[in-house]
C-alpha cells in the first residue's frame, strides 16, 4: 500500500461487512421495517424509459429478490447488538493513525 499498511483484504472485508449489519441492526432497533428498504413502486409502475434492458423490476421479481436477499440478512442480524464490536473499531482507528487522518 502507499502507506507500507499491512493489513488483511479478508479482515477489511468483514469489518466493512459487520458495519454495515450493525447500522442495519440499529435502524430497525430505531423502528425502520424491511419495507423502508425496497424499491418504491414507481419503479415497477412506471419504469424508466431511457434504460434499455430488460425490465426486471416488476413485483414478483423484487418480492422473490427480496425474501432471497432477507434470508441472508436475517441470519446475519441475529444477535449483532450483542457482539463486541471493539476489534472492528480497533483497526479502523490503527489505519486512520497510520494514513494520517
Amino acid at each position: 500500500s502507499d502507506f507500507n499498511l499491512k493489513v488483511d483484504p479478508l479482515e477489511i472485508k468483514a469489518a466493512v461487512r459487520r458495519s454495515f449489519l450493525l447500522g442495519l441492526a440499529l435502524e430497525f432497533r430505531q423502528g425502520y421495517t424491511k419495507a423502508d428498504f425496497s424499491l418504491p413502486a414507481e419503479v415497477a409502475n412506471n419504469p424508466n424509459p431511457n434504460i434499455k434492458l430488460p425490465n426486471i423490476s416488476n413485483p414478483e421479481f423484487m418480492a422473490e429478490l427480496s425474501k432471497k436477499v432477507w434470508a441472508v440478512f436475517d441470519k446475519e442480524l441475529e444477535g449483532i447488538l450483542d457482539k463486541n464490536i471493539h476489534k472492528d473499531l480497533s483497526l479502523i482507528d490503527s489505519i486512520l493513525v497510520k494514513i494520517g487522518i
